[in-house]
């Protein structure tokens, strides 16, 4: 819910606001991935990364998100209700490699399809999945935020999916300021878990809480989620 009385408009666009947007940008890449992970992944769902052998790496991101777009065209004859979503990072030294999560395949057959698509390509895989929401925000903030990679080169997206995956929807309703409570009130059946009021990027403030039904032991940090400016 947001307030817009007694405010002319927008902050004017400044360093400090350009910086302001990347970070809340980011944040809301990372919110949207996380989210995205928990819809589709779940135990026994692998968590992989990609190598090119030393000295072999392609010259661009871009030109090396035509090899995982390969070996994964390779793997959809053979596994073809297969859900993913990878990234492609540059580290800090210059080396390319990709991250993968994907569900309906084994590792060996990625393995085989990735050396057929890649000379001398190997994987490594991390852990399998495990149905729990700060696993998968810390693998979201990792695949799109991590301080050992660099920032991508223009045109690459921060995060590339199938199509078959189950996108999580977003009820969207405007509620004019005069209704807030303050704290909220949580409908029958349901408590407040946790209640943010801030202000955003442009200086408008809000306000942001999460219901969960009563008898549940749930955690929730909506921190991780919504940046407060």
């Amino acid at each position: 819910m947001i307030n817009a009385h007694g405010l002319s408009g927008r902050e004017k666009k400044t360093a400090e606001m350009s910086e302001k947007q990347r970070r809340h940008n980011e944040k809301m890449r990372i919110r949207n991935l996380s989210f995205l992970l928990q819809a589709n992944f779940n135990l026994g769902d692998l968590n992989v990364s990609l190598h090119y052998p030393r000295g072999s790496c392609p010259a661009s991101e871009k030109e090396a998100q035509k090899n995982v777009s390969a070996c994964l065209k390779h793997l959809k004859r053979s596994c073809p209700d297969m859900k993913y979503v990878y990234t492609t990072h540059t580290t800090l030294r210059g080396s390319i490699h990709h991250h993968l999560v994907i569900s309906g395949v084994h590792q060996y057959q990625i393995e085989e399809a990735w050396a057929e698509t890649v000379e001398g390509g190997k994987l490594s895989c991390g852990h399998t999945l495990y149905k729990d929401k700060l696993t998968y925000k810390k693998l979201a903030s990792y695949l799109v935020a991590d301080d050992k990679h660099m920032p991508h080169e223009k045109g690459v997206r921060a995060y590339n999916a199938s199509r078959n995956l189950i996108r999580p929807e977003t009820d969207v309703q405007e509620v004019d300021a005069a209704r807030w409570s303050v704290p909220p009130k949580a409908p029958r059946g349901y408590r407040v878990a946790q209640c943010i009021d801030g202000h955003d990027i442009y200086g408008l403030p809000y306000q942001v809480y999460c219901l969960v039904p009563e008898d549940a032991d749930v955690y929730i940090d909506l921190d991780e989620y919504f940046w407060t400016g």
